[in-house]
């Protein structure tokens, strides 16, 4: 059994600078391991990853190219610096504007916890690896990128369990240098710190022009959930959903509706506006972060929005569960000296999340 998943990714032609599309949230660790290159990532890092490879291996600009992954900005603590070069011969593609989004879509096997044997390097798959003093290094040609977008998109699939693990090495059609080893991380532990923080869920792109998803919110503040949706949050949340009619024609025959409503607004600090129709919008939000905590899912009293609110640590997770249906606009954080300033009703305000 496979399904077809599409990748964005940006590229570039001749003069243009490496652009790279990150998704939310994301992991990256690499290392030597066992003699091995490791490479760990959690599912955003793991597209990202394949983002980057599939922006390397559609280039147009002379060769060698090569991108460095370096510690604390792009790969987490603890990790190597990690350098990916596109080899020479596999240069000369026809290049777009930087900034321009190319597209490819992977036919990908829905995985169990062993896919390794999947894999099998075909001859223009080129990939070699080597490891030095300064770091580790990873050479590939055109084709060997793509086919390592394709095992990082693998491992990004919600069914590939946290663990999962792919070796490339040269009974699987790996080049010269260590076997490169590439693992599925867990998501962040639940001891782990997350700074406070809320994200107001609206429907997706995808939702509002397809009504497709595993979750669509209402105005009155509830969700309509298909089977997914409902384990997801019956098990992040421990909040139960309902049987309901009113999305069962969209696959979503469950309703949460039993959302927790907090006293989390600071009111003398809340600045709202008036849209010309008598609709009311908070430009400026004031949250009381000891009031929110412990809350993965909750409403405001006093809300004049009716909206439904996520901590960080529910973003991240849906993120994790590759769920879709749901977009997630950051509305404040307890880290920034000011919050943002909504000035209409559809501004996207500091960080707007659709679906990864």
């Amino acid at each position: 059994m496979a399904m077809d998943r599409k990748l964005t990714y940006p590229v570039l032609r001749d003069g243009g600078s490496l652009v790279y599309q990150w998704a939310p949230c994301y992991r990256i660790w690499a290392t030597e391991r066992a003699s091995k290159i490791a490479i760990i990532a959690n599912r955003t890092g793991l597209i990202s990853l394949a983002r980057i490879c599939m922006t390397l291996a559609h280039s147009g600009t002379s060769c060698p190219l090569h991108d460095h992954l370096e510690v604390g900005t792009d790969l987490e603590e603890g990790s190597t610096e990690l350098t990916l070069v596109l080899e020479g011969d596999g240069c000369g593609v026809e290049g777009t504007p930087t900034g321009d989004l190319g597209e490819v879509v992977f036919n990908i096997p829905v995985a169990g916890s062993r896919i390794d044997r999947e894999f099998r390097l075909g001859p223009s798959e080129r990939v070699e690896s080597a490891t030095d003093g300064d770091g580790l290094t990873i050479t590939a040609s055109r084709e060997g990128f793509v086919a390592l977008a394709r095992i990082f998109m693998i491992l990004a699939e919600p069914e590939a369990r946290f663990g999962t693990r792919v070796v490339l090495s040269r009974s699987s059609g790996l080049g010269d240098g260590p076997a490169i080893e590439i693992e599925k991380a867990a998501p962040v532990g639940e001891r782990s710190p997350s700074r406070p923080r809320a994200w107001k869920v609206w429907a997706s792109e995808a939702w509002r022009e397809e009504e497709h998803g595993d979750a669509g919110p209402l105005v009155d503040g509830t969700l309509l959930l298909d089977d997914r949706a409902r384990a997801f949050f019956t098990e992040a949340c421990g909040l139960v959903a309902s049987p309901s009619d009113e999305g069962a024609a969209e696959g979503l025959p469950w309703r949460l509706s039993d959302v927790p409503e907090v006293s989390g607004l600071v009111y003398e600090e809340v600045d709202l506006a008036q849209e010309e129709d008598g609709g009311v919008w908070i430009r400026r939000y004031a949250l009381a972060p000891e009031r929110i905590a412990g809350y993965d899912l909750f409403r405001l009293k006093g809300d004049p929005t009716s909206g439904i609110y996520a901590s960080q640590r529910l973003f991240e997770r849906w993120l994790e569960a590759g769920l879709a249906g749901l977009a997630f606009q950051l509305v404040w954080d307890s880290s920034y000296e000011e919050q943002p300033v909504f000035a209409t009703p559809d501004d996207d305000g500091p960080a707007w999340v659709d679906e990864v």
